[in-house]
């Protein structure tokens, strides 16, 4: 069994259910919907509106979906919390494994429904035989040309698969590496390695250091340190976007999958009232991000209830940045005091290029997201000494 989107997630769930099953091709495909569409109790507000919209459009949800719906817009997930990890296959790889299922898992690295960290999870589960690609794109567009019947590297990938699990045929599937990556911003090809840990050299971790308050701070940025830089704090008002963002579900990873547009930011327009920032040193030979990197901040709500938002940059000496990865994160009901959070971004394959630095942005509201954070309220940014404040950057 083999699809795209749905096709690819109930191609899994079938596979887990059902051993005569034995090879899938799941492309843009979920592996977990609670990280996909609730990562870090984070609403992927544009993602659950569209879906909802195809699926009242192009289907018939049963009972199950329009309760799920009619609780979502009173303001209650618990109904699609309770439900997801029936449909989810992450929940079931013992089965899969169990079943011996041959496993081909493709997806983009801006895929804004179902994004890369939940499908390299499940993969590095996965105990039979498998296969990873990663590709430029957004959700289906890495696969659409290939489901039109036009030459696509994916598709021929997955026939590929099939010939040789189902008719035993020597092909490509017999090389070393089931790890395939392509890099997101395009300056190269495929590279193959034989497990997902491969992909990245080495993770070397940026302390951040206190951005200045003083009445430069409209331009105030904090340093990326290799040592740790620990007893200072740092709050920024809440509720409003920056200039920094996410960008828009299907039309940002179609733009850099096809145009090598990516979602960008001019740094100094970035409001430090209502953001944190830090650069690092300019990378004067460059560098490859391989793998998924991952910040420790400590941070002191003022309300039970706020989210904050990190971005990874790539910029260039004139503050023009490109985003390289990100993630939400929101906090319920811990407003007691500071609470120590660690969160992994999306995993990324992005080539940065010699002399430009990494920037890392927090800041409380994005488009893409429903925030918990309001207008009138402010997030602390600290770093004690028993856990500073860094990002874990991973380099080929």
């Amino acid at each position: 069994m083999g699809g795209i989107s749905y096709g690819g997630g109930i191609s899994m769930l079938t596979a887990a259910e059902d051993d005569r099953v034995r090879a899938v091709a799941a492309m843009s495909g979920w592996t977990d919907l609670i990280p996909s569409l609730y990562p870090n109790e984070t609403i992927d507000m544009q993602s659950v509106e569209v879906l909802f919209g195809l699926g009242n459009l192009t289907g018939r949800p049963g009972d199950v979906m329009r309760e799920v719906e009619r609780e979502y817009r009173r303001g209650n997930v618990q109904p699609a919390l309770d439900m997801a990890p029936d449909r989810s296959v992450a929940t079931k790889v013992d089965q899969i494994n169990a079943n011996g299922t041959a496993v081909m898992l493709a997806n983009a690295w801006n895929d804004g429904f179902f994004p890369p960290g939940q499908i390299t999870d499940f993969y590095e589960q996965l105990e039979g035989p498998k296969r990873l690609m990663l590709t430029p794109g957004d959700h289906g567009t890495a696969e659409a040309f290939g489901a039109a019947g036009l030459p696509n590297e994916i598709w021929e990938a997955a026939g590929d698969w099939f010939d040789h699990h189902l008719k035993g045929e020597a092909n490509e599937v017999d090389a070393e590496g089931s790890v395939h990556v392509k890099p997101n911003n395009g300056r190269g090809g495929w590279t193959s390695h034989p497990d997902w840990a491969s992909v990245t050299g080495e993770s070397r971790p940026y302390y951040l250091d206190r951005p200045s308050t003083n009445w430069f701070r409209w331009q105030s940025s904090g340093d990326m340190l290799e040592e740790p830089s620990t007893g200072w704090n740092y709050d920024f008002r809440t509720g409003i976007t920056t200039t920094a963002t996410s960008g828009t579900v299907l039309l940002s990873g179609a733009l850099q999958q096809f145009f090598d547009v990516p979602t960008g930011v001019l740094l100094p327009t970035v409001n430090r009232y209502r953001a944190a920032v830090w650069t690092s040193p300019s990378l004067s030979n460059g560098a490859r991000v391989a793998g998924t990197p991952e910040v420790t901040l400590t941070l002191e709500p003022t309300d039970d209830e706020q989210s904050v938002f990190v971005y990874l940059y790539d910029i260039n000496k004139h503050g023009t940045g490109s985003l390289v990865s990100h993630t939400p994160y929101t906090l319920r009901g811990d407003a007691d005091g500071p609470v120590t959070v660690t969160a992994e971004l999306q995993p990324v394959v992005w080539d940065v290029p010699a002399g430009h630095r990494l920037a890392v942005v927090v800041d409380s509201a994005d488009p893409r997201y429903w925030s918990e954070s309001d207008f009138f309220n402010e997030v602390e940014v600290s770093s004690p000494e028993s856990a500073p404040s860094q990002i874990s950057i991973p380099f080929a």
